[in-house]
């Protein structure tokens, strides 16, 4: 075999490998949390999905949990979910950041 035809067969195996989802982001049979303000359109199933990866968790008020889906959602709270979904687990000292 010449080289071209054997980096053509590994770049295929490479993109045929990307395509396949990780173990970390596999969607489980653990039942999903129910939220007071789950929103019952187009992104239920995509905040069902999220809660049962681990990249959301909600909020708790007076009691209820609460997903807030139709909130802006904050810087922080971004921060926090690629966070999880990166797996980082270092905390940093945030002094004289503004």
């Amino acid at each position: 075999m010449n080289k071209r035809r054997i980096l053509a067969i590994v770049m295929t195996a490479v993109m045929v490998l990307g395509i396949i989802p990780t173990a970390g982001f596999a969607v489980t049979d653990e039942p999903v949390m129910e939220f007071a303000d789950m929103p019952d359109n187009w992104s239920t199933s995509a905040l069902e999905r999220a809660v049962q990866n681990g990249l959301l968790n909600g909020y708790t008020e007076n009691g209820e949990l609460l997903i807030k889906a139709d909130a802006p959602l904050k810087r922080a709270e971004l921060a926090a979910v690629v966070n999880r979904a990166f797996g980082a687990t270092k905390v940093a000292e945030l002094k004289g950041v503004t």
